[in-house]
């Protein structure tokens, strides 16, 4: 599983470049390309998050979901270069259930070859059976403003 350590924001605007390529070139599926991203609260998940809506050219601002639990952004100006049309932010930090997430509708997503779908803290939605395409561990680190992100 690949690490990096992030020390400042262009590292993080890099990892969000990076990762776009990879997906980018990713097969036809049969459902949304999912994102697990964990750490604890400060470790750089929604700040990544950010930094991809960002290189997918969506000009709203991206706020944590925490409160609505999740927010579809469109993905503007990426033509054919991206296979995605939305971009759905998932905070599952106030869910007890993957039964809480499924009221949401979320299988409509799930199930969208279009979508992809960024779901911080899914250790709370419970579910086994969902398994992401990519998972992403961020982490403080000892000095201050360093953290580290694994990818698998």
């Amino acid at each position: 599983m690949p690490t990096l350590q992030i020390v400042n924001e262009k590292q993080i605007d890099q990892l969000a470049w990076d990762f776009i390529d990879t997906i980018s070139n990713r097969l036809q599926a049969a459902k949304a390309c999912v994102v697990f991203l964990k750490g604890d609260l400060g470790a750089g998940k929604t700040t990544f998050i950010k930094a991809v809506a960002g290189a997918l050219g969506i000009e709203e601002e991206v706020t944590s979901p925490t409160f609505v639990i999740l927010k579809r952004y469109p993905i503007n100006n990426m033509g054919d270069v991206f296979p995605f049309t939305d971009l759905i932010h998932i905070d599952a930090y106030r869910l007890k259930s993957y039964d809480e997430l499924a009221a949401l509708k979320f299988d409509t997503y799930l199930f969208n070859p279009k979508f992809l779908i960024m779901i911080e803290w899914p250790e709370m939605i419970h579910n086994p059976e969902m398994k992401p395409d990519i998972f992403m561990k961020f982490s403080h680190t000892d000095e201050v403003g360093k953290r580290m992100v694994e990818t698998s």
